[in-house]
């Protein structure tokens, strides 16, 4: 089903660039993992580190992926199911009402397939989603 807008997008205003939100993400956030796919997030951001519901960046480091193509195909793909998974979480920190910083990075030495990583960056997803219908208001 589409969302009411009709589309699907990642904005530039979607993404993680800021060093200060960086560093509130690594002060006050959690972390969850699915296989090798790890998800750092933190709720409830200060207004003025944000400029969007939902701000986003993604990582495959080079201690495990030493070749930038295949750095740059994970990250390709990453963005391509979070871009897809993007309107249910939307929905959900809206209801909310709450803002959601995240960060994404791959884990393993080996190239995996877009529906490996489709699977398992879904499974992180429904884990995240889950842990933010349990949090109280």
């Amino acid at each position: 089903m589409l969302p009411e807008t009709g589309r699907f997008t990642f904005r530039k205003k979607e993404r993680l660039c800021s060093k200060n939100t960086f560093s509130y993400l690594f002060e006050n956030g959690s972390s969850l993992r699915a296989g090798a796919i790890s998800i750092y997030y933190a709720l409830d951001v200060p207004a003025e580190l944000v400029r969007n519901q939902v701000m986003v960046a993604f990582a495959a480091p080079k201690r495990h992926l030493k070749e930038a193509v295949k750095r740059n195909y994970i990250k390709r793909r990453m963005r391509e199911v979070f871009r897809a998974q993007k309107p249910e979480l939307i929905r959900l920190l809206e209801e909310r009402n709450t803002c959601l910083v995240l960060l994404i990075t791959y884990n393993s030495r080996k190239l995996a397939p877009f529906s490996h990583i489709h699977n398992k960056l879904g499974q992180a997803l429904e884990k995240l989603t889950r842990r933010i219908e349990s949090r109280e208001n």
